[in-house]
């Protein structure tokens, strides 16, 4: 069970949640969730700006090119030819403790995207 889950809004925009080392299909494209990060780094003493590394991939009958491993910060986007853009909204730790094991995402952090329509 990954919890992963992606949902098409009204305006035509996607909004996915995406587990850290699993895929989700966003719209057109295939979001691979290589490792994310909310909080300060191990032995850091100063905040860290929220984090993913992706690899986006876009159907071959697109006939776009596809970005490939990323590196988005929260709020920051990507354009995506003739698609839009794609926007990470959010990341949140890892749940950990009792709470960790009734979720298939313990232990893994949790990325927010949308996928808005040009």
């Amino acid at each position: 069970m990954s919890d992963n889950a992606a949902v098409t809004q009204p305006d035509g925009s996607v909004r996915a949640r995406i587990v850290q080392s699993t895929q989700q299909a966003v719209g057109p494209v295939l979001i691979g969730v290589m490792g994310a990060h909310a909080g300060p780094a191990p032995g850091s003493d100063g905040p860290q700006v929220p984090y993913a590394r992706l690899e986006v991939l876009a159907h071959r009958e697109l006939g776009i090119r596809s970005p490939g491993v990323v590196r988005l910060e929260a709020g920051q986007s990507i354009p995506l030819d003739g698609i839009g853009e794609l926007v990470l909204v959010h990341v949140e730790e890892p749940v950990v403790g009792p709470a960790a094991v009734s979720s298939g995402s313990g232990n893994r952090a949790v990325v927010f995207l949308e996928l808005r329509p040009h």
